[in-house]
């Protein structure tokens, strides 16, 4: 299942929570976000400023295969296989 991870920013008096956008335009900073993978959802005006909200899929570790143990992996060899590893140790 896909995960998300979400950010809210706001613009308030021409400026951003984010200070280091300070001067930017809407554009400019969605551009900016958009190539860090992050989608625009919503924007809500409340009044005082915009609220943006963003979203981005969150990187999903690969699964990786359970070992067998070495003795489950011994049973599971063909008996020929077998016969040869008890001679080889005799």
């Amino acid at each position: 299942m896909q995960k998300w991870e979400y950010r809210t920013l706001s613009r308030q008096g021409g400026s951003w929570t984010d200070d280091r956008f300070d001067g930017r335009t809407p554009a400019e900073k969605m551009t900016d976000l958009g190539s860090e993978g992050w989608e625009l959802v919503s924007v809500c005006y409340d009044g005082a400023g915009y609220q943006f909200y963003l979203k981005r899929p969150v990187e999903q570790k690969a699964k990786s295969t359970p070992r067998k143990s070495k003795a489950k992996a011994q049973l599971t060899e063909s008996p020929a296989e077998n016969t040869n590893s008890m001679e080889n140790s005799l």
